[in-house]
């Protein structure tokens, strides 16, 4: 998320030229199923923790990027900004100091959905075999691990699938709590 926020907040602050070449780039990325580029990534780095780092963070980049700079974009015109310029802040304090602090919200209601995303992501890399290889144990690998046993003893992928969705649904909760409690429009009404 820190490098998607980066990218995010030179795009937006910056604006012009750097603006539209970042953006580019990013709708390059996301062009591709996130999945597909993810097989990309690992399939020329190699198998092994490292190169499924990799696809994930590139698999998560474009969304963050993208909600990083629509929150400069908002932010920058609002009174308060402008009465930062306008009192002699540099350009880096109004961004650092003002921009980058409203715009938290978003990227902690964001950073759980991405997290079910990746996690997501790497069952299925590890499920198709393009990611850490056993005798690692991840949830990917231990559902295509327990195919083979789906007649004699069906518990090894549910288990495995329960687990998996019981992950999705807390993180999911958790988004939702950290929409509620960091909104205050919505806080104000509790």
């Amino acid at each position: 998320m820190s490098i998607g926020i980066t990218i995010g907040y030179v795009a937006g602050w910056t604006g012009r030229l750097t603006d539209t070449l970042i953006m580019r780039a990013l709708d390059v990325l996301m062009a591709f199923p996130g999945l597909v580029l993810a097989i990309v990534v690992t399939t020329i780095l190699g198998t092994g923790l490292l190169s499924l780092g990799v696809a994930i963070t590139v698999f998560n980049i474009p969304v963050t990027a993208r909600l990083a700079r629509a929150g400069v974009l908002r932010e920058r015109e609002r009174d308060y900004a402008l009465a930062a310029r306008t009192l002699g802040a540099s350009g880096r304090r109004v961004l650092f100091r003002h921009v980058a602090v409203n715009t938290f919200g978003a990227f902690a209601v964001q950073m759980p959905i991405s997290f079910v995303a990746s996690v997501l992501a790497m069952a299925a890399l590890n499920f198709l075999g393009v990611g850490i290889q056993l005798p690692n144990a991840t949830l990917g690998t231990m559902l295509a691990e327990g195919q083979q046993y789906m007649q004699t003893a069906p518990h090894f992928v549910i288990v495995t699938a329960v687990v998996l969705a019981v992950l999705m649904v807390g993180l999911n909760f958790l988004s939702d709590v950290l929409s509620e409690r960091l909104d205050p429009v919505r806080r104000r009404q509790v």
